[in-house]
């Protein structure tokens, strides 16, 4: 039988930590100029968030994007953030690896609706 150790309380401080970090990043950085990396840093912001929650829980840190989606999809806590976080995923995939000036307007809404849904939901529960 596998065994494996509980969560450790100062992992699951150590994400909120970079969380905030990440928050503390996105108020310097200036939105016009780097719409791409605002992006970005918003989705490891909500992924730190997510993580937080798992480890809460008891789950090993997920070891890629592919293993956080599925608990945020299939875990009844974290389903109402599922969408939120898939489409972040997906905008931030785009701001590393396409154009991202066309997508500029949505980096508000990314912001405003889905970074913040996420926060307040993951704070709710942990």
């Amino acid at each position: 039988m596998l065994t494996f150790p509980a969560p450790d309380f100062d992992e699951h401080c150590e994400k909120r930590d970079k969380a905030k970090a990440a928050q503390l990043a996105l108020q310097k950085v200036s939105l016009k100029e780097h719409a791409d990396w605002i992006v970005i840093i918003a989705f490891y912001q909500a992924l730190h968030w997510v993580d937080a929650y798992l480890i809460s829980v008891g789950h090993q840190q997920p070891t890629g994007h592919e293993k956080r989606k599925n608990p945020v999809r299939s875990n009844p806590s974290l389903r109402p953030i599922y969408r939120h976080f898939e489409y972040m995923h997906t905008a931030s995939e785009h701001a590393r690896y396409d154009s991202w000036e066309d997508y500029f307007p949505e980096v508000q809404v990314i912001l405003e609706k889905d970074l913040n849904a996420i926060i307040d939901h993951i704070s709710q529960l942990i």
